[in-house]
């Protein structure tokens, strides 16, 4: 009985076998915009090892003013630090300790977000609050 099974299996044709796909090439112009490649993330660059501190006070009715508290990062780590309040661009704190500034908002609360960008091409969300 055994033999006839293995014989069943040995000379009827296989259905299952897998049938070849026609696949069309890729071809990618050379003059692609370099924006549309993604790096690695092993290119990426590295955050420097620093800390930034700073804080936020609204100042009625709608104005958010921001300070520089602290930092660790060495001179010239950082390139910018730029402030979005309610996720629009409003300019740029200076990076000293001790650099305030003043932007406006909205009366009612609003979502206020720093990031830190580094001279290594490194970005970091170094302050963020929605309760302002």
């Amino acid at each position: 009985m055994v033999f006839i099974g293995i014989a069943a299996v040995l000379f009827l044709p296989h259905t299952g076998q897998p049938r070849g796909i026609p696949v069309s090439s890729l071809t990618i112009s050379p003059t692609m915009p370099a924006a549309s490649i993604t790096q690695p993330a092993s290119a990426m660059p590295s955050l420097p090892p620093c800390t930034i501190s700073i804080t936020g006070l609204k100042v009625l009715p709608s104005a958010i003013r921001l300070q520089v508290m602290t930092s660790t990062c060495y001179s010239g780590d950082i390139s910018e630090l730029s402030v979005s309040i309610n996720g629009e661009k409003k300019g740029t704190l200076g990076t000293d300790p001790g650099a305030t500034g003043t932007y406006p908002g909205s009366s009612s609360a609003n979502m206020v977000v720093v990031v830190a960008k580094f001279s290594n091409g490194a970005e970091n969300v170094v302050y963020q609050n929605s309760a302002l």
